[in-house]
């Protein structure tokens, strides 16, 4: 699995960095977990054809439901989205794919810049770092 190695620090102070967030990952999949990839809402943001796209994948596919690391890499090209254990109801983990490279980070609040999780965050409102 190709994954992004980034180890720069997180933009909060004693959050996680990518490297950190992506061996969470492989360790939850080392466990047999099933993974839950939750996109993250842009709509408000977005174009109207981008929007119909989206809202055709998230009808079709979401939340998607990954078994192995490589799964990663079926994911839409160029989405974020929330990942976490399926069951758990929240997590701090946000991952996008592009390039043929998987990418872990954060999402941060946008005017506090503390980090935010899936619950907390209004399910997509904030910023991705």
């Amino acid at each position: 699995m190709k994954e992004t190695t980034d180890t720069v620090a997180s933009p909060t102070p004693n959050a996680p960095t990518p490297k950190e967030m992506e061996n969470l990952v492989i360790n939850w999949f080392k466990a047999g977990l099933s993974i839950e990839w939750i996109p993250l809402d842009y709509t408000e943001i977005a174009t109207p054809s981008f929007t119909n796209y989206f809202e055709h994948l998230c009808n079709e596919h979401a939340p998607w439901i990954l078994h192995t690391p490589m799964d990663l890499h079926n994911l839409p090209e160029g989405l974020t989205g929330w990942l976490m254990p399926s069951g758990h109801g929240d997590t701090f983990v946000v991952c996008g794919y592009w390039d043929g490279e998987v990418a872990f980070m954060l999402m941060t609040h946008p005017d506090t810049g503390e980090v935010v999780t899936y619950r907390t965050s209004g399910h997509g409102k904030g910023v991705v770092h």
